[in-house]
């Protein structure tokens, strides 16, 4: 038995928070674009965050060095996350 889902890509942005039991705050989920227009405006996001999970959809192969970039390009901000650790 086979279940596919389509998944969508993010269009802009999408806000969340994240209730998880024993945890005493909720999470805020910031689900950001990876469209180039939109990379522009993570930093918004990730300058105050305490991680960051980088999701990417391997069955497009046409698009894997443009993430590999954006990976990198991430990486270099000098406003990244990981300066407070």
């Amino acid at each position: 038995m086979s279940i596919e889902t389509e998944i969508l890509p993010t269009a802009g942005y999408s806000i969340e928070k994240v209730s998880i039991p024993h945890v005493s705050k909720p999470i805020t989920v910031f689900d950001c674009s990876g469209l180039g227009r939109h990379r522009d405006n993570w930093s918004v996001f990730y300058s105050d965050c305490e991680g960051v999970i980088f999701v990417i959809d391997a069955t497009d192969a046409k698009r894997l060095s443009l993430v590999k970039n954006a990976i990198h390009e991430f990486l270099e901000d000098p406003c990244k996350i990981f300066q407070k650790f």
